[in-house]
């Protein structure tokens, strides 16, 4: 039979592994999370010309795997953005909304209206619309489960491919 007392060569391995632990990270803190309170989320939408509807109409978005995903009710929307990565294109003169489509319908609520001009790839457009929190805007707590839509307006999209970003925090009540 063995014994159960650990060595000290054990010891001191354990404690250096512990000091090596604490210390990553040097000036950075450590966030700890508590029990029933907020806590920040992001909900990450994609379109993509060839993929997803690219007429002239509102679209509901869905994840980057291409699943359908919703903001659940309650959730509280403090800001976001539109990042493209590859350039909108239109033969016309496109422009693009972005907001909710379900029970609070409010098609242009995080961006209200952006032109092919500016839709570069790399180009990052901050939310602007009514549901998000800015300088003009207080933002909104959802009432139901909304999906994500994205409104092509004027003419059909030849190119593109985008990520919308919403964040916020679930509320408690």
């Amino acid at each position: 039979m063995g014994t159960k007392r650990v060595g000290l060569a054990r010891t001191q391995a354990l404690i250096e592994n512990l000091k090596r632990e604490l210390s990553i990270g040097g000036t950075e803190k450590n966030r700890n999370f508590m029990a029933n309170q907020p806590q920040m989320q992001t909900y990450v939408y994609k379109w993509e010309h060839g993929v997803d509807l690219s007429t002239v109409a509102e679209h509901t978005l869905a994840d980057p795997g291409g699943n359908a995903m919703s903001l659940p009710s309650g959730f509280v929307v403090t800001g976001g953005w539109v990042e493209v990565i590859t350039a909108v294109t239109s033969g016309g003169s496109l422009k693009i909304i972005v907001g909710t489509e379900g029970t609070s319908d409010d098609p242009n609520g995080f961006m209200t209206s952006v032109a092919k001009a500016s839709l570069t790839a790399n180009s990052v457009h901050p939310f602007d619309g009514a549901l998000a929190h800015n300088t003009t805007a207080k933002g909104t707590r959802l009432t139901a489960d909304d999906p994500v839509s994205l409104s092509i307006e004027t003419a059909a999209a030849t190119a593109g491919k985008l990520y919308v970003y919403v964040y916020g925090y679930q509320s408690l009540g």
